[in-house]
This record gives structure tokens, sequence and C-alpha cells, in this order.
């Protein structure tokens, strides 16, 4: 037997993952890869309502459960009752354990994924480590999208939107003139650090991407692009070789929420002078966050 996985539930997993539509509303096969993709940087509340769901799958449930790194959190050292993620951690054991989950559709075994040879905190149950029945339900790719030139329509909308970031920045620095790149990050930064927390009414914070990326395009040589979907598009820019796309957007929302401290949107753009020289050795922190990297070209 296989999971039938088509475009739609791509998309869907993928709206989900971007917060333009709820993960509540996704199927079976479609919560299992919402847990595989998600980037738990971005805080647990998905998964803390996930566990609740009786009909979510034990294979989905133990997949959850490992990369909340219980094999950290479990140790004599870091057990802390106060702490969200052991706290999760613990709710999952219990209903785990106690046959809370009755549907066991996918298959998912510990040992494929996540290091258990190494000695394993007395704390976990023996059950956390065993490979639940049915079928194996890996990560898939959940890209559907080329990249391509903006036409001239969409180069104007480029340039309309740049403006308009513009004049957001000019709310509160009326003097502000982009003409220095790095002065113009740092002013992104400065302005999406004053709106934490402020009625924006009708003003779209997100509109400083296309300033951000502009200053990349303008001092890393990144080009102008655009993702076409199945369900539309979407405007950003690329490394010249392709393999790297910035997700701009993503980091203002990102730090405009306070999941991540403005101080990495001067990071991010920094960094991209020498992505690979930078991260050679270390991981890159901007994976899924405001970095895509291009598989399917």
């Amino acid at each position: 037997m296989t999971v039938t996985f088509n475009k739609h539930n791509k998309i869907n997993v993928q709206k989900a993952l971007e917060g333009s539509e709820s993960y509540k509303n996704l199927n079976a096969e479609e919560w299992h890869q919402f847990v595989q993709h998600y980037n738990y940087d971005d805080g647990i509340g998905p998964m803390q309502w996930m566990i609740e769901q009786k009909i979510i799958d034990k294979g989905t449930v133990l997949c959850l459960y490992w990369h909340l790194q219980p094999d950290y959190y479990q140790t004599q050292e870091t057990r802390n009752p106060n702490n969200p993620e052991f706290k999760l951690i613990m709710d999952i054991e219990e209903k785990y354990t106690t046959g809370f989950y009755e549907r066991e559709q996918f298959s998912f075994n510990p040992a494929d994924q996540f290091n258990t040879d190494h000695t394993i905190p007395p704390f976990i149950p023996g059950e956390m480590l065993e490979k639940t029945l049915g079928i194996p339900f890996d990560p898939i790719n959940l890209s559907l999208a080329y990249l391509r030139t903006p036409n001239g329509k969409e180069s104007n909308t480029i340039q309309k939107k740049i403006d308009e970031a513009i004049k957001i920045i000019q709310i509160t620095n009326p003097d502000f003139t982009p003409v220095d790149c790095d002065q113009t990050i740092q002013e992104i930064a400065n302005t999406v650090e004053y709106w934490k927390d402020k009625d924006q009414g009708k003003m779209k914070i997100k509109t400083l991407y296309y300033l951000f990326d502009d200053c990349v395009q303008q001092k890393h040589g990144w080009n102008w692009m655009v993702w076409d979907w199945e369900t539309g598009s979407s405007i950003g820019v690329s490394h010249p070789s392709r393999k790297w796309s910035s997700i701009g957007d993503n980091i203002i929302l990102h730090t405009n929420n306070g999941l991540k401290p403005t101080s990495f949107i001067v990071d991010f753009f920094n960094d991209l002078a020498d992505l690979e020289g930078n991260f050679k050795d270390k991981p890159n922190p901007y994976f899924g966050i405001g970095l895509l990297m291009i598989t399917n070209l």
C-alpha cells in the first residue's frame, strides 16, 4: 500500500507552514508532513493543539515527539517541569503510552531518523523507541514552483512596493532616503522594532521585504525573480547561481512577531554576502526563515 498525497495536499501543507492557512484544517496525511517540515524554532503552539486530537496518527505523534528532542530534555540535568517543551514531551508520553491515539496508519521508526544508539535517558518510556505499524511516509518535497525573471508588469509592481516600503520607514523617520544599503537595512530593522506590539492599522509591515530584497540585489548581486506556483506567484531575489532564494517576507514577519530579534534582519543581510563561506562548517540559521535552498531547478 502507498499513501496518496497529491499537489492539493502539498499546497495545503505549504500554506499551513507559511501561516496563511490554519494547520487545524489539515487531514491526517497532511499533518504527518506538517510535523516533518515544521520549523520548531517557530514555537510549539501547533504541537500543543495537535497532541490533544485523538484522530492524530500514532506515527505522526511519535515523529513529533522525537523532533522535540526528548533525549535532551529527559536527562537528569535538563528535566524541568516549568519548561514548555518538557511539559509537552511529558504530555505526549502520557497519552501515547495509555492508548489515547488509536489510529496507526503511518510507520515511523525513531532509529531511522534520530540517533537512538547512544545512551537513552532512563526516563524515556521504551514504547517511545519502538517503530509504529503502517506505511512509511517520509518527508516529501513540497515545492511546486519554478523560477523565472519578472515581466514588465511585475517589475512595475516591485518598484511600487519599494516606494511603499520607503514611506513606511518615513512614518517614524521622515528624513529617510535609501542611499546606502547598510543604512537602509538598519532602518528596516528599526522600523520593525518600532511597530512591534503596536496597532499597525492598514499598514502592511511585510512590504518592507521589497526594500530588503532591493538592497540584496544592489549590494550582493542577487537577481529579482518570480516563483510561479500552481495557485499564484511570489516575488523575491535569488542568488546568481540560482541555488538560493531569499524569503524576505518571512524575515520581516518573524521579527515583527517577536519570534526572532530584529537584529536577525541585519545579520541575515550581512551573511548573504558569502553564504557558503559563512556556514561551511556550521548550521545555517536562516533555512526556512529567510532562506530557501533551490533543489528542483
